[in-house]
């Protein structure tokens, strides 16, 4: 056989360069390395975290001045898209009453308070929503969930004589 080389000694330096560049480029990846990724997977999760929208309340009594002060505009705007947009973050504000109770100085049981008085602010909320005429509220009928609310703010913050 011509061109054969009867040398049973196989030069192996050459193939094992070949496999060990592959493993290399394989192990690596095309420029962008595991680490990276999963940093720029956590600073968009940082990013996502720290979002805050700018209608959410800074705490519990801006959040009843907030529930006081936007029901009754709410059927006074003018643009169906402004009130959605108003309905919209007045239903983020009325989800945010456990959040802002928790992290406030509620005991317990004034915390259940607040939290039993936003399934019935949801109930009244959604039955203004799927009314015919939904371009009005009454707010008649929210006054004494907010009343109830406001009872609680006192409640809610840092006593000065506890400090």
């Amino acid at each position: 056989m011509p061109g054969f080389s009867t040398n049973k000694r196989f030069n192996h330096f050459p193939v094992c360069c070949v496999a060990l560049l592959c493993f290399a480029l394989t192990v690596s990846g095309c420029g962008s390395s595991a680490e990276s990724h999963e940093d720029e997977h956590d600073q968009h999760h940082e990013h996502l975290e720290h979002f805050v929208p700018a209608h959410k309340p800074k705490d519990f009594a801006e959040l009843v001045d907030q529930l006081a002060l936007r029901l009754p505009q709410l059927g006074s705007t003018d643009a169906s898209d402004n009130r959605a947009n108003a309905r919209h973050e007045l239903a983020d504000i009325i989800g945010w009453i456990p959040e802002l109770a928790a992290d406030s100085e509620l005991k317990k049981a004034d915390f259940e308070i607040a939290v039993a008085t936003v399934s019935r602010f949801s109930k009244a909320f959604d039955a203004t929503a799927s009314a015919a005429k939904a371009t009005s509220v009454n707010p008649a009928v929210f006054e004494p969930l907010i009343e109830e609310l406001r009872q609680l703010v006192p409640k809610s913050q840092v006593q000065a004589d506890q400090m």
